[in-house]
């Protein structure tokens, strides 16, 4: 018989905890059902209207974005004025023919392409763009990021 020490006894289990659920202390992307760390985004990016553009016209229709997102009814993309309010738009498939000059950054290619409806918007505006992906691990709540902003004719 092997005799441990409390100290090793507990190390055994701690051990045997890791290797039976997966689960880790401090960092657990590949456990959603354990407490701790909820997920980070994965890169997106506003790839239209062009991040920093001025003179866009105030009937774009709408924005795209490109990411590492999922198009299960959970992301949205909010667009406003900075002084607000912020009007949530859930992205899809974006339209056809898809606008033009769209942003072309080397972090996002290969992921997929979505657009949010856009109204009319306000003349000699900036307009500031947020992603936001609804908890997808339960007990995480959104994920947002600022992608950028663009200033109306």
């Amino acid at each position: 018989m092997i005799r441990m020490w409390p100290a090793a006894r507990l190390l055994t289990l701690l051990w045997l905890g890791i290797v039976v659920t997966g689960c880790y202390l401090v960092v657990v992307p590949a456990c959603p059902t354990c407490p701790g760390t909820c997920p980070t985004l994965y890169p997106i990016a506003l790839v239209f209207p062009v991040p920093g553009s001025t003179d866009v016209p105030v009937g774009i229709g709408q924005v795209l974005v490109r990411g590492g997102f999922t198009l299960n009814g959970t992301a949205s993309v909010s667009l406003g004025p900075a002084a607000g309010p912020f009007v949530p738009e859930l992205i899809a498939t974006p339209a056809t023919p898809l606008p033009a000059p769209i942003a072309t950054p080397a972090t996002v290619m290969g992921y997929p392409l979505a657009g949010a409806p856009v109204p009319v918007l306000a003349p000699h505006t900036t307009y500031a763009v947020n992603f936001t992906q609804a908890g997808v691990v339960t007990g995480c709540g959104p994920t947002s990021a600022f992608l950028g902003s663009f200033t109306t004719q």
